[in-house]
């Protein structure tokens, strides 16, 4: 039984659109990967640069670090504000012809 064509099109905008959403999350997991790497190798080495500029600087180093908790709860958030920013990317571009979007071809409207 053949498919129908407007079914087969709600079917590519679907594809199209949980594939949009899965990039920006893995994107999303990608960046603050980095950032936890970047802001742990930074992070103490510029904190005890500006502490020793102070005056008032007490003899004891100050710790700079991230629990695990803290992490989680970052990540959680920035893949909450990435869902959203990508719920309504995505509901943007469905309302038009996605497929002919990135293929590049013209649009019949």
């Amino acid at each position: 039984m053949p498919i129908p064509e407007a079914s087969t099109a709600n079917s590519e905008t679907v594809q199209v659109s949980s594939d949009s959403i899965e990039e920006i999350l893995i994107i999303t997991g990608v960046c603050f990967i980095l950032s936890l790497i970047a802001s742990g190798l930074l992070s103490q080495p510029i904190s005890d640069a500006l502490l020793s500029g102070l005056a008032n600087t007490a003899t004891e180093p100050v710790d700079i670090s991230v629990s695990l908790l803290n992490a989680l709860q970052i990540f959680g958030v920035a893949m909450l504000f990435a869902s959203v920013a990508g719920i309504i990317s995505v509901s943007n571009i469905a309302k038009y012809e996605p497929i002919k979007i990135f293929d590049g071809t013209k649009l019949s409207r």
